[in-house]
């Protein structure tokens, strides 16, 4: 939709509900509440996790909205690194030794779809974490918000 937020002129086929999202969303509140201006601001982007989500609706609520429909969970997968294996994960003798002295866990003892291991954990508590301040934030602000997620 363009960086940082691009006004997108409505065309025949948007107005009827094909396009992207955000113009979905619009055809549908337009067909819903007909005597109303409807205005969507998407201000998503690619490659983006729940924290840098976490940070644009905090900008968003700023605005003055009707309503904040945040979609979010596509690309959890980063782990932060701590000061002290930050250094490590560049060095390619720690990164060989960790792989080859690590033993895999039993593959009865491992879900078939999710990893069963640290960093797994530490992701799925981050993105707990972000939906949980996203939904305080938006209900701080009483605005009404919806939230799309994938599952863990």
């Amino acid at each position: 939709m363009g960086t940082p937020y691009q006004h997108q002129t409505p065309t025949y086929h948007s107005r009827i509900g094909f396009g992207d999202i955000p113009n979905w969303v619009r055809a549908e509140l337009e067909m819903r509440f007909p005597s109303r201006t409807i205005e969507v601001l998407n201000a998503g982007a690619g490659s983006q996790n729940s924290s840098a989500v976490r940070h644009v609706t905090g900008e968003l609520l700023k605005l003055d909205l009707d309503l904040l429909i945040v979609m979010t969970g596509n690309n959890e997968g980063y782990v932060a690194q701590t000061p002290f294996n930050e250094p490590l994960q560049r060095w390619i003798v720690y990164r060989t030794m960790k792989k080859a002295l690590l033993s895999k866990p039993d593959p009865l003892d491992r879900s078939y779809f999710t990893p069963q291991d640290e960093d797994t954990r530490k992701i799925e508590e981050n993105f707990r974490s972000n939906l949980r301040r996203i939904a305080d934030a938006a209900g701080g602000s009483r605005r009404a918000a919806g939230s799309c997620h994938a599952a863990y």
